[in-house]
């Protein structure tokens, strides 16, 4: 999917369940897929990860953390998701954080 002019990897499970982006950390970009697999087992949650900027396949250069922000806002705005819980893993827990910043709910 590009996002913000760059090319990212994009796992979406397409449950209609409640979204949850997941935001992987810096040592592994895989960390997570047990928490995906786990969530979308129940059935409650549509399930959205990504690998960030300079992971996995898709190699781009350095970004700011208001930057992994925005990348992460867009994976949901492509997908049509407005709303969704967010967990991060590691520094993807401070992208988080930035995002909630960023993009507080109205």
């Amino acid at each position: 999917m590009k996002v913000n002019g760059v090319e990212l990897v994009v796992r979406d499970d397409g449950g209609a369940g409640i979204p949850v982006l997941l935001i992987h950390g810096s040592f592994s970009k895989d960390f997570l897929l047990l928490v995906a697999d786990e969530l979308t087992a129940t059935g409650r949650f549509r399930v959205v990860s990504y690998e960030r900027r300079g992971y996995g396949r898709k190699k781009t250069g350095p970004i700011s953390m208001k930057g992994q922000a925005a990348d992460a806002s867009a994976v949901l705005s492509e997908l049509g998701i407005n709303k969704a819980h967010v967990f991060g893993h590691s520094t993807g827990g401070s992208i988080a954080l930035q995002l909630a910043h960023q993009s507080p709910i109205k």
